[in-house]
């Protein structure tokens, strides 16, 4: 069995296929001199993950994901890799969520769609 790669609270997640690492530098100030130099202080550095699940098959395993992350609170603890191999775990918040939806029907016992290209954001407190 594969090893689970991202905890949210301390709770394993199905594995994302995909996780794309932004590593961001957000300045307090930064302004140019009248010569061109830039002059600036550093606020932090923060990582945003994005997460994602090209297909998930089953119906119920997308309905429990997407409420799991649309019901987190304003901050949550996340586990997941970073690029220098290690796991990062970390205080941060949802960003954006999306998906497409690959398929809708109504098979007269109640309507059910399948979904693809799930994504979550998770950013760095």
């Amino acid at each position: 069995m594969e090893k689970n790669m991202v905890a949210i609270n301390g709770t394993w997640i199905p594995n994302p296929v995909g996780v794309d690492v932004v590593y961001s530098t957000l300045d307090k100030y930064a302004e140019r001199s009248m010569d061109g130099l830039l002059n600036r202080e550093i606020a932090a550095k923060k990582i945003k993950y994005t997460l994602s699940w090209p297909y998930l098959p089953e119906n119920d395993e997308f309905i429990a994901m997407w409420n799991l992350f649309a019901s987190l609170p304003e901050f949550a603890d996340f586990t997941i890799p970073n690029p220098d191999g290690t796991s990062h775990t970390f205080r941060g918040y949802i960003g954006d969520m999306s998906v497409t939806m690959l398929s809708y029907w109504d098979m007269g016992q109640g309507r059910q769609s399948r979904w693809k290209s799930y994504k979550v954001s998770v950013i760095e407190r």
